[in-house]
């Protein structure tokens, strides 16, 4: 064992829900074979006739079918029952065994872990909005005259803490749980902040996710769509297109989870734990400009990138491939492709998750980790979806590849001005 060992933050496990159904292989298998899930909108979300929209849906799942009590049914929101999917994955695959602990509240007990030095961070940015939504469309009816009354639970399941809450009661956790709620940067974050508590020395091993699901009335389609944010019409197969001149919108994804295990590498050596990708940077920063448009001159993108690079101590020509924010909005790609010029030229790789996925709003992150994680640990990366003319010479992945991948870097950037990136290097023993 090294001596710094204990300092070295290693993934050790993976879970993850998205468009193409439950699972991380999954995900990661579909992104190679650059499979898109792109579906007209519902009818009941159109604001008239003449209103357009595409969406990436996800499957329809029964969950009870999936092991969730009835009570869990009950009182979880959507974006609480697929973190608890994705955390039983990643759990999974990290080689972590429990056990049931409490029949009524369907929770489990890790075991041969030090629950004093585990931790949980989950976080989402509206996670909760499809059950206030209901509320207050029931609210309305009652007060019209109709049978009928308020969700019990309609509060707790629109709290955003409740994504971690979730993972906490699960697992029969008591203290050191962290929530986090910062847009579309969220799962970047949260991730990041449990990276520190395990090289810090504080914890040895955490959970880290995000969660986010959307309302069935189609209001936050409609927000995002007054906003100009999406992108409406056009081939289903080709009308999201990050980093392409013809882009005009991100495309609205009904939803997704991803939750990774993170441990220190003394730790996973100590369980003889598989290990995905090291973690090896972790930086945010704050534009301060807007709070629907970042800082059009990418500074403060540009200073935390540079400024978690020195801190690595790791020159940009090192960086291999980079897992972009990569929406397909006007103003992100511009500015976000801008920063990678400065920094980087047209060395590393670059692709956008999202181009297939769709925008997972607070969810992204954590599914980028996780595509990261799997793209270092395959030495593989996907393409970009329908990219025919790039904004700027950079070096864009147009179809899966096989690829030399050491250093490796994920970004994400929110609503309000939050900006997190994660650099990963190929774990070496």
């Amino acid at each position: 064992m090294q001596e710094n060992d204990t300092n070295r933050v290693v993934i050790t496990g993976a879970g993850a829900l998205s468009a193409y159904g439950i699972g991380a292989e999954k995900l990661w298998h579909n992104l190679l074979l650059g499979n898109t899930k792109v579906a007209n909108i519902p009818e009941s979300w159109r604001l008239s006739s003449q209103s357009k929209g595409l969406y990436s849906p996800l499957p329809l799942f029964d969950y009870r079918e999936l092991g969730f009590s009835r009570m869990e049914v009950t009182q979880y929101e959507p974006v609480n029952l697929h973190i608890l999917i994705a955390l039983e994955e990643a759990l999974k695959s990290a080689g972590i065994h429990y056990v049931l602990a409490n029949d009524r509240l369907n929770s489990y007990l890790l075991e041969d872990v030090d629950l004093q030095r585990f931790g949980i961070f989950g976080g989402t940015g509206i996670g909760g909005i499809d059950t206030l939504i209901a509320s207050m469309l029931k609210m309305k009816a009652v007060q019209s005259g109709e049978k009928g009354r308020l969700d019990t639970f309609s509060i707790a399941k629109s709290m955003p803490n409740n994504v971690s809450a979730a993972m906490g009661i699960k697992l029969n956790i008591h203290k050191n749980i962290h929530s986090y709620a910062y847009a579309c940067a969220t799962g970047t974050i949260t991730i990041g902040k449990a990276y520190e508590q395990i090289k810090n020395g504080t914890l040895d091993m955490a959970v880290a996710g995000s969660s986010e699901y959307f309302d069935k009335e189609g209001a936050a389609f409609n927000s995002f769509s007054v906003a100009k944010a999406l992108v409406l019409e056009g081939n289903p197969l080709e009308a999201n297109c990050p980093f392409d001149k013809n882009r005009k919108g991100f495309l609205f994804s009904e939803g997704g989870s991803g939750v990774v295990v993170l441990e220190s590498l003394a730790h996973a050596k100590r369980r003889n734990a598989p290990v995905l990708a090291e973690i090896v940077g972790f930086s945010e920063s704050f534009d301060g400009f807007n709070m629907v448009s970042g800082d059009p001159s990418g500074f403060y993108i540009e200073g935390m990138l540079r400024q978690m690079l020195k801190d690595a101590k790791i020159d940009p020509s090192e960086v291999d491939y980079i897992n972009a924010h990569g929406t397909g909005t006007v103003k992100n790609d511009e500015v976000e492709s801008l920063v990678f010029e400065k920094i980087f030229g047209n060395s590393a790789a670059i692709n956008s998750t999202k181009s297939f996925l769709g925008h997972t709003i607070a969810a992204s992150g954590s599914i980028e980790t996780i595509v990261t994680a799997l793209s270092i640990r395959d030495q593989r990366i996907h393409g970009n979806n329908a990219l025919k003319a790039p904004l700027r010479p950079l070096n864009f992945s147009t179809e899966s590849t096989d690829t030399d991948i050491e250093y490796a870097l994920s970004t994400s950037s929110a609503f309000g001005g939050h900006n997190a990136a994660l650099l990963f290097r190929k774990y070496m023993h």
